[in-house]
């Protein structure tokens, strides 16, 4: 005799005289059995009244899917307007299936069975992870059946703050290459983050030339190191207060411009000769 279970998963065999039986479920396309463990259940009915609780339990393969974006303003979220990125690769695990992004970002893992998983991507240089935080690791429970969305990832592309030191000859606060006016090498230029005040220096280049790489979203300050007998004309104070990367991949230009003291030119006195009579 066969059974369809009702719409909540009950199901029973009424009116039975006793004897020997064997409970079985019949399969269904794309479900698989997790009990019981063998083929179905043997009882024996042998008692006036007798009872017994056979479950069966079933589960589907599920999937997940996301997109790799650029977080553009860096805040951890997909906001309108932030695309995907292709060509990112991202790890499943348990296993180490890895899949790259499609060119709108997206990607996905199917055939799932259910359980937790741990999805991370691979880093690149000159990018900040953004979504999932300081882990990097998105921690997901499939379900049976489940079409899990939305693991994202996000990525700020690193900013960077450059410019130049330059001989301000003339004093008019402006870089004049026509009149002669050259870059400064070998001066350090500081920077801070005036988030956590960490530091770091670098030293002009050929040309005046300084660059400060990798710099995650925030306001830093940059000053020059000031030399003897050298006075800053742009800026006068030879500090930039509060320079802001806000933008994924943005660079900012701040340039330092000083001239030289020089030692006044004093004056040929000519002391005529007395002649003595």
């Amino acid at each position: 005799m066969t059974y369809l279970t009702n719409p909540d998963g009950t199901y029973s065999f009424t009116d039975l005289v006793p004897g020997e039986y064997f409970v079985e479920e019949l399969p269904q396309t794309n479900w698989s059995k997790s009990e019981p463990a063998a083929a179905g259940y043997t009882v024996t009915i042998s008692t006036s009244g007798q009872t017994e609780l056979l479950n069966f339990g079933n589960w589907r393969l599920g999937a997940l899917y996301g997109m790799k974006f650029r977080d553009v303003n860096g805040n951890g979220v997909k906001d309108a307007g932030e695309l995907g990125m292709g060509g990112w690769t991202i790890t499943l695990n348990p296993g180490g299936i890895t899949t790259v992004t499609a060119p709108d970002g997206t990607y996905a893992f199917s055939n799932l069975v259910p359980g937790i998983y741990e999805l991370t991507e691979t880093m690149k240089p000159g990018w900040w992870q953004t979504l999932p935080g300081d882990t990097g690791i998105q921690e997901v429970f499939v379900r049976s059946g489940e079409n899990l969305g939305s693991v994202d990832f996000g990525n700020f592309q690193l900013g960077k703050i450059v410019g130049a030191k330059y001989n301000d000859r003339n004093k008019n606060k402006r870089y004049d290459p026509t009149l002669g006016e050259a870059g400064l090498q070998g001066w350090r230029i500081q920077l801070i983050n005036l988030q956590n005040g960490q530091q770091q220096y670098t030293t002009t280049g050929a040309g005046g030339l300084y660059e400060f790489a990798d710099l995650k979203p925030g306001r830093y300050l940059v000053r020059e190191v000031l030399q003897p007998k050298w006075i800053p004309s742009n800026p006068a104070s030879g500090v930039y207060n509060s320079v802001s990367i806000s933008v994924s991949g943005e660079v900012q230009t701040r340039d330092f411009l000083n001239y030289q003291i020089t030692a006044p030119t004093l004056p040929v006195i000519t002391i005529p000769t007395i002649r003595r009579r």
